[in-house]
């Protein structure tokens, strides 16, 4: 009996352990719904950034996991009135094959006339040289808070989960010729540290459980 109590003890102090652990890697992932309709083809499921709390702000890492060919050639954000970031939203890193300058065109193509912060890509029509038009490759930002609040991550969460706060990515090089705008939808998914703590919790529950049978 004092050895069962003692596991459960050491079990729910390794969850409350996970717990710590895992509440500052707050992160989730978005996929993308187009906005022109140009195209035939549905590039949305291939498409995703991925959002994660940094320390005074956030980063957004943008992927292509190719399955259509298609080149990310401009990447756009949308950002809250009164601001959420400082301006500019900029560039933190890119992968190997991917080179984006920064640029401000005034609108992304078909995205309702909304001004977006922007950073356009060097790769143009016809070519996918140097945008993100490989599985592997990325391109990653970094916005830091206006009131340097770092709770504003559940903010951000909120806005982009509400549509808010949007990003935007134009694909060009396509197989039929068109080019064709996309942003990310009015959904998110449970945070990933969420994901994680329920799965280790709910592990944890299973173990106790079992060795009282």
């Amino acid at each position: 009996m004092k050895a069962r109590q003692t596991i459960k003890s050491a079990l729910i102090a390794l969850a409350a352990v996970a717990a710590i652990a895992l509440q500052p890697a707050m992160a989730a992932t978005y996929n993308f719904t187009v906005v022109e309709n140009n195209s035939a083809l549905d590039f949305g499921n291939q498409l995703r950034v991925e959002v994660a709390e940094v320390i005074g702000g956030a980063s957004f890492t943008l992927f292509n996991d190719v399955g259509i060919q298609s080149s990310i050639a401009a990447i756009y954000f949308d950002d809250l009135t009164p601001r959420m970031f400082l301006d500019p939203i900029g560039i933190s890193d890119q992968s190997s094959g991917v080179i984006f300058k920064k640029s401000s065109p005034p609108n992304m193509p078909g995205g309702n006339k909304i001004s977006f912060e922007a950073d356009d890509g060097n790769s143009v029509a016809g070519s996918v040289a140097n945008g993100v038009n490989a599985s592997g490759e990325w391109i990653s930002f970094l916005g830091l808070w206006v009131n340097g609040n770092t709770s504003s991550f559940n903010n951000l969460i909120s806005a982009m989960d509400s549509g808010a706060f949007r990003v935007g990515v134009h694909l060009r090089a396509l197989p039929d010729g068109q080019s064709e705008s996309y942003v990310t939808p009015s959904t998110v998914p449970l945070p990933a540290a969420a994901w994680l703590f329920g799965s280790a919790l709910f592990g944890f529950m299973m173990v106790s459980n079992r060795r009282k049978v």
